[in-house]
């Protein structure tokens, strides 16, 4: 640690040693001022902790380089916390993370509580969540009311339940797109959630959109957790491939490059039922918050815009059993009944990776019933869409610096293939059991979905954590990143 700052609590200090901390003052609205001394032309990075057992994060838009005579500041927002840690570090090079690193940090599980009131409770829940300063989740709840909650992860992460933290809130206020008529219960659901400075964002999609309406997804919450707070949106996105159907989902923490051009965070979505507009392969943008004409723009850093141009042929690395090597490259091609189900762009103090998990059918593919198909039944059943013989779950990671060549126009963004595949769990065509090669659990045909907060990520696996005969939660992973 280059320097350290103490912001609140009983008084202000400061540890300092290369690079040097020179002066620290507290301003109005809890703004900090930190200045320092560095070696001219080296960039840094100032970082922010609540809460010295948990890992720094990096804060928005904190990379600074010195100066000619190494001179270095920031104004830092302390956000309300009654204290605040920062210190400062060299910005180095960072080692594209691996499976391996998210494996070597596993640090256990635990389950989301069934926190019935009323109508509103976490089952059902799609697992769409985000991580606050608290160290708390806020989650989706049942998706035909829309609420969220606090859950409080269990202090031994052994599989134990969490537990609820406040009241059910809705965070968007109601808010629905220009010309929304209405339909059926949980028909326009929360896509994603993220905190960033003071703000929650939101993005709401439809989740059968037949039409392919393109309709507005994007939103933010500001004000208290207890419901007491104001939303705006909703907005669309000014992107020739930015559609609803590609961009009202999942949300993730922009790099700092990004951050450093004026995009405040990432957003995706794949894989919705209706339009098939979205569904040939991952989708993710850079998303600048300033809103003109009601539109928010964006720049294009994943994308399979048309069947023509659908996802990679990908073949995980740990996918070796004579089925997979039998049937190559069949099940290696995309299929538009696969399903992105969230991605993130992770950046730590030494790695950095985008992780896309996913989803895909196996053997034989159709849509109908699942007893229609031309070879086994979809070994899940349910009703009419898209099925498959078999399922496998699977993580992929890009490598940030080819997606930032998207970025740049040195490449188009429908060419990129993930530097790591690996399979999560499979359920070969005739199989009567799922393998699982991970810490998830559950089913092949699974939807997961993630938070990063510092070096912290949690993966919600929707349904999995069994609550009675009749319903169940999500079942959680925590993660602590390299």
């Amino acid at each position: 640690m280059a320097g350290l700052l103490a912001v609140g609590g009983a008084g202000t200090g400061w540890g300092q040693s290369d690079p040097e901390i020179t002066n620290v003052a507290v301003e109005a609205s809890g703004v900090v001022r930190l200045d320092g001394v560095a070696p001219a032309g080296e960039r840094y990075v100032m970082q922010s902790a609540y809460d010295l057992a948990q890992p720094f994060a990096d804060v928005t838009d904190s990379t600074r380089t010195a100066r000619v005579d190494g001179a270095v500041g920031w104004l830092l927002d302390a956000g309300g916390a009654s204290r605040a840690f920062f210190r400062m570090k060299r910005a180095g090079t960072k080692s594209r993370l691996t499976w391996a690193d998210l494996e070597a940090g596993f640090a256990g599980a635990f389950g989301v509580p069934l926190a019935e009131s009323g109508n509103y409770r976490f089952s059902y829940s799609s697992g769409v969540h985000a991580q606050l300063t608290n160290d708390n989740l806020l989650v989706v709840g049942h998706p035909y009311y829309d609420r969220q909650a606090q859950v409080q992860l269990p202090a031994i992460l052994d599989g134990r339940e969490g537990s609820l933290v406040g009241s059910w809130i809705d965070i968007t206020k109601g808010l629905v797109p220009a010309g929304w008529t209405g339909g059926e219960e949980g028909s326009l659901l929360v896509g994603g959630m993220l905190l960033i400075t003071g703000r929650l964002h939101f993005t709401k999609y439809e989740w059968y959109n037949g039409a392919g309406t393109d309709w507005q997804t994007q939103g933010y919450y500001t004000g208290g957790l207890d419901g007491s707070g104001s939303a705006s949106g909703l907005w669309a996105v000014s992107n020739k491939y930015a559609h609803h159907s590609r961009v009202g989902g999942y949300l993730s923490q922009a790099p700092q490059a990004l951050r450093d051009a004026g995009y405040t965070y990432l957003a995706g979505l794949e894989g919705i039922s209706g339009a098939a507009l979205g569904r040939w392969g991952p989708n993710l943008f850079a998303i600048n918050s300033t809103v003109t004409n009601g539109r928010l723009r964006a720049a294009t850093l994943i994308c399979h815009p048309e069947e023509a141009l659908q996802g990679p042929s990908v073949r995980c690395s740990n996918a070796t059993s004579a089925w997979w090597v039998a049937n190559r490259p069949a099940n290696e091609a995309w299929w538009i009944g696969n399903k992105v189900t969230d991605i993130k762009w992770i950046e730590t103090d030494t790695r950095h990776g985008v992780v896309c998990f996913v989803y895909r059918g196996l053997g034989q593919t159709w849509y109908g019933l699942p007893d229609n198909g031309p070879g086994y039944p979809d070994p899940y059943g349910g009703t009419s869409g898209f099925h498959a013989e078999g399922w496998a779950l699977q993580a992929w990671i890009y490598d940030p610096d080819e997606v930032m060549e998207v970025y740049r126009g040195e490449r188009v963004p429908w060419n990129l293939v993930p530097a790591e595949a690996v399979l999560l769990t499979e359920r070969l065509p005739s199989s009567s059991a799922e393998t699982h090669y991970s810490f998830f659990t559950g089913l092949a045909v699974s939807e997961l979905k993630s938070s990063v907060r510092g070096n912290r990520l949690v993966v919600l696996q929707a349904g999995e954590h069994v609550i009675n005969e009749w319903e169940s939660t999500p079942e959680g992973y925590v993660f602590d990143l390299p």
